[in-house]
């Protein structure tokens, strides 16, 4: 939740209500303010409560930081660190980078006559995005889970994860280490 906005705000209010049982994680940017917290055992819910008076409206200049970066910021997760979203989401996605004979048999024919790893790399790298189509059909848990490195090399079409997870393994599979990397993607970010 962002505590800033275009214009200028007498009185600004974030409330989030969850299971007690749930273990929640708040991550404060450029803000100092603890949340009044109160608990329901009838119901077995926890509130906590975020609020801002008389907040200034944000001054745009141009080239400025993106307002992620500079404004008021609280982020809520079930996960403490990136370090324990990586472990979880590593956990979730390791076993689509298995390699398959069709995937090993297009690296040799990729890699064949090329003698440095700059040019393997740019040949394998050439293949997948060149050769293998964005498609983006993030339903259910593959909205955050790539396929199967073989079942994208088969249909040759797959969303920017699933290019990755092909594009590791095929690395993987030419003897050169690669590994997926985790991004915020937004048009505000340079």
């Amino acid at each position: 939740m962002r505590f800033r906005d275009e214009y200028p705000v007498a009185s600004m209010t974030f409330i989030l209500e969850a299971p007690a049982a749930k273990k929640l994680h708040f991550h404060q940017r450029n803000l100092d303010l603890a949340p009044e917290v109160r608990r329901d055992d009838g119901a077995g819910t926890v509130t906590w409560t975020w609020s801002l008076k008389d907040v200034e409206a944000e001054r745009p200049e141009p080239g400025m930081p993106p307002r992620e970066e500079i404004d008021p910021f609280v982020e809520v997760s079930t996960f403490e660190s990136w370090d324990a979203f990586s472990s979880w989401y590593w956990n979730l996605i390791r076993h689509q980078y298995e390699v398959d004979p069709s995937i090993l048999a297009k690296v040799a024919e990729l890699t064949s006559g090329k003698s440095s790893e700059e040019e393997k790399v740019r040949a394998i790298y050439d293949f997948v995005t060149g050769e293998v189509r964005y498609n983006a059909w993030e339903f259910g848990v593959h909205g955050f889970k790539p396929y199967n490195a073989a079942a994208i090399f088969a249909r040759r079409f797959g969303d920017c994860k699933d290019k990755a997870t092909l594009l590791c393994t095929m690395l993987g599979a030419a003897g050169i280490r690669s590994r997926p990397v985790l991004i915020h993607a937004s048009t505000n970010r340079g």
